[in-house]
């Protein structure tokens, strides 16, 4: 039995409902609500423009649609991805965002219609929304990018003629990480027990390599006067020569790789020294447990955090040995792995943690 509608809301058109002078619609369909403001002239106009909508007798083409909805669509974007030669933290990433996006617009049908793809860019919109006033504006941008692909998916199938995405704009990403300067770099590392924790600093910070690439460094990856490394994210193969040279701190690697030779036999540059959990002494340190570690030491040290900042983590390491680099004349590009000068710009972008002298020249 239907339930009797409230007094307030006996004058609306059907499924419509006002709560507190705002003004809701609800797709009887799924039971799931739509917001449409306070304006009420504009609520009435959109609730009945929709409950046509959902009334009308659909045509052909629409009923053999029937059943292609974002829930439908992504076990087949899977497959499709899982073709591409992608990176095992890319992979994660992905998996994350379709949960996300099955859960918030897995009902929605994807049709042939112009109005379909209008219906999607809406509750696209909407979700994207929500990621970005709860101060997630990153996680909005790399959704809208999974999205994006998803419909490109979608179209490659013939389920949509446009990609409803491309419509959308996410803001700009303002970035809240706090940089890592040389000073309190010092400071967390004197707080950083001696042994695999200040290794994998000294290592990171050298050879600007990333917690996933410094975990799995190995003894064997050592030829000919260079470290061989493959980058997780990017494929990339780098020969770094022992020789490569800090000269802000004075290390060089060669340095940092006889250090890591200590009394346990071990495989790994960085490795544990005692039993911690199910690691064994001689294993590798796993790329979370840096990241804990350096949390942990960079707390100890009392390190001052700015408004509306977070703290540095370890992949700040990564940044701050470009910015050394450039400033002893070195063009850290090849070492970070990047095609593009433009996400190397970003690494030496201190985000005014550090002054920057002026060179003033005579004048007369």
């Amino acid at each position: 039995m239907t339930r009797p509608r409230a007094n307030r809301n006996k004058a609306l058109p059907p499924n419509l409902y006002e709560r507190k002078g705002y003004f809701s619609w609800c797709d009887p369909r799924t039971g799931k609500e739509h917001g449409l403001g306070r304006d009420r002239a504009d609520a009435i106009s959109q609730a009945r423009e929709a409950n046509s909508y959902i009334a009308a007798e659909p045509r052909l083409v629409e009923r053999i649609n029937t059943g292609r909805t974002v829930s439908s669509l992504i076990p087949i974007y899977q497959e499709a991805i899982g073709k591409r030669h992608l990176a095992t933290t890319t992979r994660y990433a992905r998996k994350s965002h379709l949960k996300a996006i099955e859960r918030e617009m897995g009902s929605v049908i994807i049709g042939p219609r112009q109005e379909d793809a209008t219906v999607i860019t809406y509750e696209a919109s909407r979700m994207l929304k929500a990621y970005s006033e709860a101060g997630k504006q990153r996680t909005a941008k790399a959704i809208r990018s999974t999205l994006a692909d998803l419909f490109a998916v979608a179209a490659s199938e013939g389920w949509t003629a446009v990609n409803p995405i491309l419509a959308l704009k996410t803001g700009p990403v303002e970035v809240r990480r706090q940089r890592l300067t040389l000073e309190t770099f010092k400071l967390v590392y004197e707080k950083a027990p001696e042994g695999w924790e200040r290794r994998s600093m000294e290592l990171a910070l050298v050879t600007l390599q990333r917690r996933e690439e410094v975990s799995p460094m190995a003894f064997k990856d050592i030829r000919d006067g260079f470290l061989h490394v493959e980058q997780r994210k990017t494929g990339m193969r780098l020969r770094i020569p022992l020789t490569l040279r800090l000269e802000a701190l004075g290390w060089t690697l060669a340095d940092i790789v006889a250090r890591c030779r200590d009394t346990i036999l071990s495989r790994h540059l960085v490795h544990h020294r005692v039993h911690q959990g199910q690691a064994r002494p001689g294993d590798a340190v796993h790329p979370t447990t840096l990241t804990g570690m350096f949390s942990a030491a960079r707390d100890r040290a009392g390190i001052e955090v700015e408004e509306d900042k977070t703290p540095p983590t370890f992949h700040e390491l990564r940044s701050l040995g470009a910015r050394l680099y450039v400033q002893q004349g070195y063009d850290p590009q090849a070492l970070l792995g990047h095609k593009d000068a433009k996400t190397t710009a970003i690494y030496r972008d201190n985000r005014g943690a550090e002054w920057v002298t002026v060179a003033v020249g005579l004048t007369r």
